[in-house]
């Protein structure tokens, strides 16, 4: 945690954001940077130049130090932030190809509105780049549905933003140990846990927007909780071209501050009408004095939680297939065989990755297996529980089952259900 509290307060220089960026990420994935691939020197300088003789844009040094550190492959440091079904990174030679020929949409839009994109949603037409109109180089500059808006934020901080992202969501999974519910369960104070309050207003209680801003206000003050500089604050929507706000909300808008007193971290976002909070921290006490304010404070709303230990070692199998868009693409069993166990086996489940490659995941000991469409089927999360419904059947049916067996359970990725369950002792991954 003193990475955390030794990166997050200040914001770098410009030399040394990408620095601090891979520090960052290598304390929780240590094999991250060894993806990373830098973009030619003789493109960076083409790039420029088409940047600045087509849109009228000197590209900020933060974005040309990206290129030349990890222009080619960024260890999908940006994607891991974006829906991967819908985003797409550009690579150089196909904005300026683009733009010049003016083959689609893209290109045009792109030149109609003085922007130079990195990304593109290619349902939603939002584009994300850098744009002439903008007095910091830095800005985001956002597309959307070919109208040009200027975003409360830069790309120094949106990357570092994304680094966060990835490091929370790639290499912070792990196991859950409540469901969404109202109870939060105590935490072992040695252990760092992650804690998902969501707070629905009902028909009676406040605005999204003055809710959103009231609880970053409360936990401010209450909890002296300071904001960080990737943070976009409460700041949640779009300015027009003269930086007069809009309606138009900034999807990547996001607080992010840390308490010193509690030891822990927070993340504040809003979706829909509904607002939520995340608490990142040892043990719960903090998230349960985050909690209790809350429901305190917010008494027309209705407030659940999520919560459960997190694992901050990449190399655990669990994290290495919570990858966005990992899907099961077989399962087989030797010996093979449909009937319920009656000796150890071993069971394969291969997973797909979206970005390429397979992982296998040999599960030892092997005693049962349920399967509900888990066949291409995308996963979500994989609990592991040590009690459940599953288990128990089986120590119903059998004489004996050793302590060790435990069930091991695919969860959709969007629907939340468990496409596969398995009875095993142990796991490796290959």
């Amino acid at each position: 945690m003193q990475i955390v509290k030794r990166l997050f307060p200040l914001s770098p220089q410009p030399k040394d954001l990408l620095a601090e960026i891979q520090e960052y990420i290598s304390c929780f994935d240590s094999t991250w940077a060894a993806d990373l691939c830098p973009e030619k020197a003789e493109t960076i300088q083409l790039i420029e130049q088409f940047a600045k003789e087509t849109f009228q844009i000197q590209l900020p040094e933060s974005y040309l130090s990206y290129l030349a550190k990890m222009g080619r492959n960024d260890g999908n440091l940006i994607m891991k932030s974006f829906d991967c079904d819908e985003c797409t990174t550009f690579e150089p030679a196909f904005i300026m190809n683009d733009v010049k020929k003016q083959t689609n949409g893209y290109g045009q839009g792109f030149l109609k509105n003085h922007i130079y994109p990195f990304c593109y949603a290619l349902l939603s037409e939002v584009g994300y780049g850098f744009s002439a109109t903008s007095t910091n180089p830095e800005q985001i500059a956002v597309i959307h549905w070919a109208k040009l808006f200027h975003a409360p934020d830069t790309f120094s901080k949106l990357l570092f933003y994304f680094a966060f992202h990835y490091v929370y969501f790639t290499c912070l999974s792990g196991s859950r140990l409540a469901d969404v519910s109202t109870e939060l369960p105590a935490g072992d104070p040695n252990e760092v846990y992650s804690t998902h309050i969501w707070i629905r207003p009902s028909k009676k209680g406040p605005e999204p927007q003055s809710q959103y801003h009231e609880i970053i206000s409360q936990l401010e003050q209450e909890f002296s909780i300071t904001e960080c500089w990737f943070s976009t604050g409460k700041q949640q929507y779009l300015s027009d071209t003269d930086n007069q706000p809009t309606t138009e909300p900034y999807d990547l808008s996001r607080y992010i501050g840390q308490s010193v007193s509690e030891n822990c971290g927070i993340a504040v976002k809003q979706s829909g009408s509904s607002s939520w909070v995340n608490v990142i921290g040892y043990g719960t006490e903090s998230a349960h004095k985050i909690l209790a304010h809350l429901q305190v404070h917010f008494p027309q709303c209705t407030i659940t939680i999520q919560t459960g230990r997190v694992a901050f070692n990449k190399d655990d199998w669990r994290n290495k297939i919570r990858e966005n868009g990992v899907r099961v693409k077989k399962i087989s069993v030797d010996p093979v065989s449909h009937s319920i166990i009656t000796k150890l086996r071993t069971l394969t489940v291969t997973v797909q990755l979206w970005r390429g490659g397979e992982k296998k995941l040999i599960f030892h000991d092997y005693r049962a297996m349920k399967e509900k469409f888990s066949t291409d089927a995308f996963i979500g999360d994989v609990l592991i529980k040590e009690q459940s419904p599953f288990l128990s059947e089986l120590q119903h049916d059998m004489d004996y089952v050793p302590e060790s067996v435990k069930n091991f359970v695919f969860i959709h990725h969007s629907d939340d259900y468990a496409i596969l369950e398995i009875l095993a002792e142990s796991v490796d991954i290959e």
